[in-house]
């Protein structure tokens, strides 16, 4: 054989084993927004040779080549259960909210962990080159990747947060980023600053003191021999994407291992012929309705149901509404229900002119993307920060839940139906959204590859991760420098009560007159 003909088999031989890697994918939070970005960069590694494995409670309906999946059945019923009170959420203190994600978070993580075909999975001998994990209060599960021996890769399907800069040292000044379950920007007044300062001093003490120690019990119930979670979390090297980018979220500081994606996962697929039909043949256009996956629109209370249903039957514009019941009482002739829509392939068509939302991240990533303008009735979590900034930027009307009226509803719909500057300031976001050195989701995909090519992120790990809190927050220091000021001025007081008292100013005299 000649020489080139060796060299080309040697090359591609090299080139195969580093493309063909074994990916472990967690997305075990039972919510399908979650599911649906794990899916998008999954489904794109396997498109590109991997063998990848899906953990997560949803699946596919069709067969994905170099694809297969762990199905978490019955995990999803847990968050439906809760379904029906999302809506009251949004008079929970944020707090509350907190500890009700963590205490979930826990719940799940003992299904996943006591989940036989996982456990099955994991002591079959498999390899796997890289685990890629939803990260969002399931420490526990990090266990994982320490039984199969892979690098770590946390997915954060909301931007940078108090719940992931800790694990690769990304700094987070409270004076200007806010708590995701604030709805507060990047310019807080002293009395914002105060609450965001409150929250997140609670949040971090409850993490440590509660949430950790569960979750630690929790790993070493299914992996005994597994160090410490602290360890588990803080002397790995670790790689984080976030769902996030500047053109829906505030600038934020990045370490060099903590990528932004954000928008990587939109894509239109064709309509059903009914629905192509019906966005088509609409004169006037189409008011797009859904609240996500979690929210419920049939379990919206009577009368907020009922002041929507009056402002959208005075709509000349026709309505596709996600609605998860077979009827709608009092439904109008202009709309049109569906327990599922195709979110994105609805928001891509032209005739779409407003986006009836929650504000959850990924309908806004996806709104901006398209370029739709938003009429935003946010409720809990991070819904709130994410409409409160579409407003600023001029691409949403909001009309706050409790404050629902068909009155409000009218006047946030006319807003975005009539003034031309919601749609041009939208499109400007999209515009900026769409105009980087890499399309996202091949840069995510580049940064997978990336560490399964370097086997791990050691090279990124910086100084942050080797310090205690006390010391990366400065507190030994300031202990330091406050007790030698301290004491310079017991020093300096002592001296000067000393040289004014009456028996220093005797003894002072005496010597004067000797």
């Amino acid at each position: 054989m000649e020489r080139p003909a060796i060299l080309v088999l040697v090359l591609a031989s090299l080139f195969s084993a580093g493309c063909c890697a074994n990916i472990l994918g967690i997305f075990a939070m039972p919510s399908y927004s979650h599911y649906t970005l794990g899916h998008r960069l999954l489904e794109e590694l396997a498109a590109r040779g991997h063998q990848v494995t899906m953990i997560a409670p949803y699946k596919q309906d069709k067969p994905i080549p170099n694809y297969k999946e762990i199905y978490l059945e019955g995990l999803a019923d847990i968050i439906g259960e809760q379904k029906t009170v999302f809506f009251d959420m949004e008079n929970m203190y944020p707090v509350n909210q907190v500890i009700l994600c963590y205490k979930l978070g826990y719940t799940f993580c003992d299904f996943v962990l006591k989940y036989k075909p996982v456990l099955d999975f994991i002591n079959s001998n498999v390899t796997v080159d890289v685990v890629i994990m939803d990260q969002f209060l399931n420490e526990a599960l990090v266990g994982i990747a320490h039984q199969l021996k892979a690098p770590l890769i946390y997915f954060s399907t909301l931007g940078t947060s108090i719940w992931n800069n800790h694990l690769v040292g990304n700094p987070a000044p409270m004076s200007h980023i806010p708590h995701n379950y604030l709805d507060y920007q990047g310019k807080m007044d002293l009395s914002e600053r105060m609450h965001n300062f409150f929250l997140n001093s609670i949040e971090e003490i409850y993490r440590r003191l509660i949430a950790f120690p569960f979750h630690d019990k929790l790993l070493h119930e299914t992996f005994p021999d597994a160090p410490p979670l602290h360890e588990l979390l803080y002397k790995r090297d670790s790689f984080v994407l976030v769902n996030s980018h500047i053109s829906v979220n505030d600038p934020t500081p990045h370490v060099p291992n903590m990528i932004e994606i954000g928008g990587f996962h939109p894509k239109a697929r064709e309509l059903s012929k009914d629905l192509q039909k019906f966005l088509d043949e609409a004169p006037h256009g189409v008011i797009f309705f859904g609240l996500g996956s979690n929210l419920r629109s049939s379990s919206l209370p009577k009368e907020k149901r009922d002041a929507i249903l009056k402002a959208l039957s005075k709509l000349k514009q026709k309505v596709l509404w996600k609605w998860e019941d077979e009827t709608l009482p009092g439904q109008p002739p202009n709309v049109k229900l569906g327990k599922w829509f195709p979110q994105q392939s609805i928001l891509a068509h032209p005739n779409v002119k407003g986006f009836i939302s929650h504000g959850g991240l990924l309908s806004t990533i996806e709104a901006v993307y398209f370029g739709v303008p938003i009429i935003g009735i946010p409720i809990y979590a991070d819904q709130k920060m994410n409409i409160n900034l579409a407003v600023n930027r001029g691409y949403a009307a909001m009309v706050p839940f409790k404050e629902l009226t068909e009155e409000k509803l009218t006047w946030a719909l006319n807003e975005i139906l009539n003034k031309t500057c919601y749609r041009e300031n939208v499109k400007k976001r999209s515009s900026l959204m769409n105009d980087r050195p890499m399309n996202p989701l091949q840069e995510a995909v580049y940064w997978v590859e990336h560490i399964i090519r370097h086997k791990g992120a050691s090279h990124f790990r910086n100084g942050a991760m080797d310090l205690k809190w006390y010391q990366y927050e400065m507190v030994d220091v300031a202990i330091l420098v406050g007790s030698a000021v301290i004491l310079t001025l017991i020093i300096i007081i002592v001296a000067i009560r000393k040289a004014l008292s009456p028996k220093h100013k005797n003894q002072k005299s005496k010597r004067k007159t000797q």
